[in-house]
């Protein structure tokens, strides 16, 4: 069996394209940026998430009250108020000894410095909630700039996007990206003997693939087609 196509190419080869540069810059919207070349470096301009965040349902609280509660001994917390997902939580402040019922997803109070999950509660009543399992320090949260703060380098020149860096890149505020323009390739299939793949080919003819197959080619290599 002929295992051409599963060795590299010869150095002579790839040493014709050392006289190619990159096409001049674009800049895209993001909406068609999948797949592109990033032509500058992106960097994140503000902190993702933006906010600390509660990753439960259940309720804010600071962690050194619920330490040594348990099963038959739980914590008995104050319930002042609720956080839901897509409120700000900057208008709650907890006290020590006090709770705040929050959602997934929910901005955590001031104050607040872990969340217990609702499964390891019991409302006592509208004003008190018993906690069963003690936490650490930022459980169940993720705090602002966790994943990227201000400034941190997200992709550099000669990046392909994929679909997940596009969601990336929307989570931060890019509507727009710098990417390379992609080269336009002329193909120009010739022979006597070449009619279109709709056609029936008569004796003597047969059906023009070479044109399908190159565009089809130069398409997932990043180009355009002519």
């Amino acid at each position: 069996m002929n295992d051409f196509c599963t060795q590299a190419p010869p150095a002579e080869f790839l040493a014709g394209f050392a006289g190619f540069t990159p096409l001049p810059a674009e800049s895209i919207p993001l909406a068609q940026a999948r797949n592109r070349v990033v032509a500058a470096q992106l960097t994140s301009p503000e902190p993702l998430p933006a906010h600390s965040r509660s990753l439960m349902d259940g309720y804010a609280v600071r962690a050194a009250d619920t330490l040594g509660s348990c099963q038959s001994t739980p914590v008995l917390l104050s319930v002042i108020g609720e956080i839901a997902t897509g409120i700000s939580g900057q208008k709650l402040a907890l006290e020590p000894g006090q709770a705040i019922h929050i959602w997934t997803g929910g901005e955590l109070p001031q104050g607040a410095d872990g969340v217990v999950m609702a499964e390891h509660t019991r409302l006592v009543d509208q004003e008190t909630v018993a906690v069963f399992e003690p936490i650490s320090l930022a459980d169940n949260t993720v705090k602002a700039g966790e994943d990227y703060g201000p400034g941190t380098m997200l992709f550099t020149p000669g990046h392909r996007l994929r679909a997940q860096d596009l969601g990336l890149l929307a989570a931060l505020g890019f509507t727009t990206v710098p990417v390379f323009r992609r080269p336009r390739v002329a193909i120009l299939s010739t022979g006597d003997e070449l009619v279109p793949p709709d056609q029936i080919p008569p004796p003597g003819k047969v059906r023009n693939i070479n044109s399908i197959s190159l565009a089809a080619l130069v398409e997932e290599a990043g180009g355009l087609p002519l």
